[in-house]
């Protein structure tokens, strides 16, 4: 999972309008599969690989990355996914969800720094409404993206590996195992 991580974290998708970049990170699927925990260990190191080896974003960004991608878009895709499920909402669409929540809430939550940091008269509201308005084209494209990846390998696993799902205890495989 670590090297899953280390992988697509890696694709950078540019946002234009912004000047930056943005990535899928797997985070709805580790949402689902993994305690927020064991997500955010997996993830740091993974991070910090691609840092130490690769020069990606830097020795900086780790610690940023850590808080706005595995902390808040773990414990978003835990809560997400268990809280569907406990609306006994199906399987692919709790995972679509879990997704496309992780991957806005894990956008979201780095916007409110760059709005600190800009100098202007408008107040702070105002700045980060701009900010967030110019990533709403590439983030609402790739939330979906995220959910409907995210929703494709739960339900593989659940058709393919149940095995996999054993400890994941919203997924009822016992009509599954028979």
């Amino acid at each position: 999972m670590a090297a899953f991580v280390f992988i697509i974290a890696y694709i950078s998708i540019p946002i234009p309008a912004a000047g930056t970049c943005s990535d899928p990170c797997g985070k709805g699927t580790f949402g689902i599969l993994l305690s927020p925990v064991v997500r955010v260990l997996i993830a740091s190191v993974a991070l910090f690989k691609q840092a130490l080896f690769l020069g990606h974003r830097g020795l900086i960004m780790p610690g940023a990355n850590i808080v706005s991608m595995d902390l808040v878009g773990s414990f978003a895709g835990y809560g997400t996914f268990r809280i569907m499920r406990a609306f006994n909402v199906n399987l692919g669409t709790a995972a679509v969800m879990t997704g496309l929540m992780v991957d806005w809430a894990t956008s979201l939550a780095p916007l409110a720094g760059p709005a600190v940091g800009i100098r202007g008269e408008s107040p702070y509201l105002p700045r980060l409404m701009k900010i967030v308005i110019a990533f709403i084209p590439t983030e609402v494209s790739l939330g979906i993206i995220e959910g409907v990846s995210t929703a494709g390998m739960i339900v593989f696993l659940y058709k393919r590996r149940p095995n996999l799902l054993i400890k994941v205890p919203e997924i009822n495989l016992e009509e599954v195992m028979v």
